[in-house]
């Protein structure tokens, strides 16, 4: 197929959010045969009229004519009817000019065509279903083809059942779809599924989904764990569909899980927990990371009262609400919280006592948070605090480690080694959960004072980390902290762990060298005399590479044109608001000036471009207000603003954007990327990350707009000011082929950070091109991180970025390690 048709019909999908791909593949398969021959279209539609008992050769001439009117859908259409066994040559004739006035779409085609085959299909329910079927959405349709796909079932079934399909909300819709596929369905089982999926929650319909993917599940078994799954609460729903989606689960195992661990409340699951095996805990941390996100993102967003998105919103804009609308924030809340203030609150907006009833609000919202953490198992904790890149500081230190401190003080004895061994007995999660403590500067507080407690802890530490290349990283980012809050023998005791783990040529322990080589070289002070003699005699024996093959910068080629060249997308949020503001106005203080982009096109008509040069004159005169009435154009119209500035010959320009939707961001990074520009700064929350840069990076390349040559033709920078935006180091390392150098956090990122670093790197590079590594400009950008004391931010100098670039050697997407890449 054509790379041309591929493109299109990849685009044209690009905006369903599930099974677009397979859209594609059954237009693909169907469009050789009809449309690239020409009339053969009307030549096999001729056929099968031909086929109808009793047409005569006047009727066949004269449909011909009529056959031509129709489109390549109508006509697939019609061949069906003619295909109905009690269809007349009449009724087919007749046919003919009604089909011409009636556009069917490849989805509502697929469905009817399938319907056809039925037994029971003829004429009359066939053009009864057609008429429903043309009004029937994107998902309904393709859950209807999965339904007409079951050979059991009768045509006037299987129109009923479309109803029922119709009016259920789409998640139900979509479980329905992949239910109906499961082998062996009669009318009577689908009817037990439609009346268990139409009475779910969307989150147990995604459950079911996830069910009925399982690899040669029966429709006894799907039925069966449907029934459980209907009975699992909001607070178990989302661990139990990570559950059913990990691999090597079956019908039977998903059963037990279901009915003997998540149906029940999550209070009792401490207590289960202990009865389980050590690869049944496993399988378990497993499902409870899988879905974190969402947890998360629920104690993120009660530090304070926030909307959906989980924007915080000020006291002004809730004074503003109506006490309905008030009131509709407590539907969120756990049962406990809703008893403890509801009443509280309905009385003060009974006496309309808004102010009042506001401050309940904000108690209840606060209660709220620790009430959430509470009602979590340990082992959800535990698997939650590994994912201390997306958690606010705040959850992480004031909400999750009182709650686990006082579990651990109550039940292991005050031992962290225990409570590891016994949460944890397979040693997969420990290392991350460590370094979040270490990370945090929480470790101290549920470390053993003595050294052979320590070391027992390391030892657990250190065997979880060095079995996987990417907890190694974050293992070596936490690194000086960990050496910092333990004693001086433990500290020996690392260093010859990691010494041990390093004495061959794979690329694991190239990075545990490579770990004791940048502390040897650059804080040996750290390691001790003893320790350096040491791995100095490890290093010795190696062919170890120069680290200042990591840090070299791209800078002379980034002069070449004779401008640099950053992109920043902000989020639409009031945290995107506020960052937006402050970085337009450091610019403006720095003595750029803002322009409609010249280096980024974006389609919209000529008012709007005239609007927003109205706007760009107040904002560079600096007047109050003047950028926030361009974030807010911005936020409704997708165009680009670029803040430029000439320094040293070298034309600077910061273009700045609000992220729109997917379409629009693709067309920006595709931009970013074909022009060759220098930088990239996605501004936003970690968890928007996906949407400004993974996920549209990999709806481009699969739709082939770009390749290999746009992604690694050129070294570039990224600066992930997000907070934990290392997190996707490892991912964007892969996919840009290891052409890229970042800047990132740990923990929490900081605006004022990102503007003055973006900033700097550009002036600094056109005024003094002369600096040849990053290891340089780290130590000249120093002063910018003054409001990072916990040094979370990654600098591109530094050691998680060079054990990326190993990695980053060894995996591409696109293509093999090239050793001079």
């Amino acid at each position: 197929m054509p790379c041309a048709l591929r493109r299109m019909a990849r685009r044209v999908f690009s905006r369903r959010l599930r099974y677009f791909f397979a859209v594609f593949m059954f237009v693909a398969a169907f469009v050789p045969e009809d449309l690239r021959a020409g009339g053969a279209g009307v030549e096999l539609t001729l056929e099968a009229l031909s086929k109808v008992p009793g047409v005569t050769a006047e009727q066949l001439e004269g449909g011909k004519e009529l056959i031509k009117n129709l489109d390549y859908t109508n006509m697939r259409v019609f061949r069906s009817l003619c295909r109905l066994p009690d269809i007349t040559a009449a009724q087919a004739i007749t046919l003919l000019p009604t089909l011409a006035k009636e556009p069917f779409s490849y989805d509502h085609l697929q469905l009817f065509e399938q319907f056809c085959t039925l037994d029971g299909a003829q004429v009359d329910i066939a053009l009864r279903a057609l008429a429903e079927m043309k009004e029937l959405d994107y998902v309904t349709a393709w859950s209807g083809l999965s339904l007409c796909l079951i050979p059991t079932l009768k045509a006037e079934y299987a129109l009923n059942a479309l109803r029922l399909l119709r009016e259920m909300k789409e998640p139900a819709r979509w479980a329905a779809k992949v239910f109906f596929e499961i082998k062996g369905h009669g009318e009577e089982s689908v009817s037990q599924g439609l009346t268990f999926i139409k009475a779910l929650s969307p989150d147990q319909a995604w459950a079911v989904e996830a069910n009925s993917k399982i690899a040669g599940i029966t429709v006894v078994e799907a039925l069966s764990n449907m029934s459980a799954i209907s009975r699992i609460t909001p607070d178990n729903i989302l661990p139990a569909k990570a559950f059913l989606g990990l691999p090597g689960i079956t019908g039977t195992t998903a059963n037990k899980w279901l009915t003997g661990y998540f149906a029940k409340p999550e209070i009792l699951h401490d207590s289960d927990y202990q009865f389980l095996s050590p690869s049944e805990k496993t399988v378990l941390l497993q499902a409870y990371i899988k879905a974190s996100d969402h947890l998360v993102r629920v104690i993120n967003n009660l530090h304070s009262v926030t909307n959906s998105e989980g924007d915080e919103i000020s006291d002004g804009q809730l004074a503003s609400y109506s006490f309905q609308k008030l009131a509709a924030f407590f539907a969120q809340f756990p049962p406990e919280t809703r008893s403890r203030f509801e009443a509280r609150f309905t009385a003060l907006a009974n006496k309309g006592e808004k102010h009042s009833a506001i401050g309940v609000l904000r108690e209840a919202t606060a209660f709220a948070r620790m009430e959430t953490a509470k009602r979590l198992s340990t082992a959800n904790i535990y698997a939650l605090m590994t994912r201390v890149s997306i958690l606010y500081d705040s959850s992480f230190r004031l909400i999750l480690i009182p709650e686990l401190q006082k579990r651990i003080n109550a039940t292991y004895r005050k031992s962290l080694l225990s409570f590891m061994q016994d949460v944890d007995p397979e040693n997969i999660n420990v290392a991350n959960f460590v370094s979040s403590l270490s990370l945090k500067a929480r470790l101290a507080m549920f470390l053993p004072p003595d050294q052979a407690g320590q070391e027992d802890v390391l030892a657990l530490v250190t065997a979880s980390a060095f079995k996987d290349e990417n907890s190694l990283v974050l293992f070596a980012a936490t690194f000086e902290k960990l050496l910092d809050g333990i004693l001086p023998g433990t500290r020996n005791f690392l260093v010859d762990t990691m010494i041990s783990r390093a004495k061959d040529t794979s690329i694991f322990s190239k990075q545990i060298r490579t770990i004791l080589q940048y502390y040897l070289e650059g804080k040996p002070g750290i390691l001790g005399a003893e320790n350096a003699a040491r791995i100095r005699a490890l290093l010795i024996n190696f062919d170890t590479e120069p680290l200042a093959n990591y840090i070299r910068t791209p800078f002379a080629e980034w002069l070449q044109d004779g401008s640099l060249s950053s992109l920043s997308v902000f989020h639409g949020d009031d945290d995107g608001r506020n960052s937006f503001v402050a970085n337009a106005a450091f610019l403006l203080s720095k003595g750029y000036r803002p322009r409609l982009s010249a280096r980024f096109k974006m389609r919209h008509d000529n008012f709007a471009g005239e609007e927003l040069a109205g706007l760009l004159g107040p904002a560079a005169r600096q007047e109050n207000g003047g950028t926030e009435k361009i974030f807010k154009f911005l936020k409704g119209t997708p165009l680009v603003v670029d803040f430029v500035k000439t320094v040293n010959n070298i034309e600077i320009s910061h273009s700045v954007a609000v992220f729109h939707d997917s379409e629009t961001q693709q067309s920006l990074l595709e931009q970013f990327l074909v022009a060759g520009h220098e930088m990239y700064a996605p501004r936003g929350h970690s968890y928007w990350l996906n949407d400004h840069i993974l996920d549209p990076l990999e709806k481009l390349v699969k739709a082939e707009r770009i390749g290999h040559e746009e992604l690694a033709g050129k070294q570039r920078f990224l600066s992930i000011g997000a907070c934990g935006g290392i997190n996707i180091y490892s991912e964007l390392t892969n996919k840009f082929c290891n052409k890229i150098d970042m800047l990132g956090s740990l923990g929490a990122g900081k605006t004022s950070i990102n503007n003055l670093y973006n900033w700097f790197l550009f002036e600094t590079i056109a005024s003094e091109a002369h600096y040849v590594n990053w290891k340089e400009i780290d130590r000249r950008s120093a002063s910018i991180f003054a409001e990072d004391p916990d040094k979370d931010y990654q600098l591109p100098g530094d050691l998680p970025a060079m054990l990326y670039k190993i990695l980053g050697k060894r995996n591409c997407w696109f293509r093999p390690y090239e050793e001079n890449s």
